[in-house]
């Protein structure tokens, strides 16, 4: 007979899950690979609109002055979310520490290595279902706590 794991368990492997996804490094380097082909596609709208304008068919080339400014203004865009992107990047970059710290010494290991973090339930089961609470990991040993602030099955507030 096999039980289901605690709400305080589920949220525990989940921050752990976030913190090790965040110490990989591969977030950012997803965000880095996007922002980079954002910017590229961004470059090419600002740079080259007389290039593209003139590979553009037929009827499309009639926009005339209307093509390059157009053109112009979703580089502009495409740069912008670029720049979105590089700050999701530099956020989660494997030098930043997952969540806050907190006040006090871990009561294992005696360090104040302690941080806390918001967790929602599992990504892999319907948001809505799973539990959602406060949890307390510390950096230096294995020591994590977890305070549930919605069970699971229980409605979102």
């Amino acid at each position: 007979m096999t039980t289901q794991p605690s709400d305080e368990d589920v949220l525990i492997q989940t921050a752990r899950a976030e913190r090790g996804e965040q110490r990989s490094g591969r977030s950012m380097g997803a965000s880095l690979g996007v922002a980079i082909a954002f910017g590229a596609v961004g470059a090419a709208l600002i740079f080259g609109p007389r290039v593209i304008n003139m590979i553009l068919p037929g009827p499309l080339r009639l926009l005339g002055w209307l093509g390059g400014p157009v053109l112009f203004l979703l580089g502009i865009v495409a740069f912008a979310i670029t720049g979105l992107f590089l700050l999701n990047a530099l956020a989660s970059s494997p030098m930043a520490s997952w969540g806050t710290t907190m006040p006090g010494n871990c009561p294992r290991c005696g360090q104040p290595k302690l941080r806390s973090d918001t967790v929602p339930g599992p990504a892999s089961g319907s948001p809505a279902d799973g539990p959602r609470g406060v949890v307390t990991l510390c950096e230096n040993c294995d020591h994590a706590a977890a305070r549930v602030t919605r069970p699971s099955g229980a409605p979102p507030a």
